[in-house]
């Protein structure tokens, strides 16, 4: 579903977005029979002028996030690795600082 302009991708797209599309009319189902605390039963629960979301409208809302969680991590994850590289002090200072948890890092340059 991303990587449409890379010439190395030859997968078809649209194979991806009817993956997702199905996995999401499950976690719809499944959701609907035994709502939780998340954010997918309330979208499901939730109503717009007393209208809930159509089994449509939240699959390609979930296509949607797909794309765009994946495009966001992808970048700032690049951009952070980037930021220590163009500023070695940065990284000598993190690896002799690090907290208990690695992923920190990640999640500070995510967070920008």
């Amino acid at each position: 579903m991303t990587g449409y302009d890379d010439a190395d991708v030859t997968v078809d797209s649209r194979v991806g977005a009817a993956e997702i599309l199905g996995y999401s009319h499950q976690l719809a189902e499944t959701r609907r029979q035994k709502p939780g605390n998340d954010v997918v039963s309330r979208l499901l629960s939730a109503t717009i002028d007393g209208e809930q979301l159509t089994p449509e409208q939240f699959g390609f809302f979930v296509v949607m996030l797909a794309v765009a969680g994946n495009e966001t991590t992808r970048n700032a994850t690049t951009m952070g690795m980037m930021a220590f590289l163009e500023h070695p002090d940065q990284w000598e200072l993190f690896k002799k600082e690090r907290p208990p948890l690695p992923l920190t890092r990640s999640s500070d340059t995510h967070r920008r």
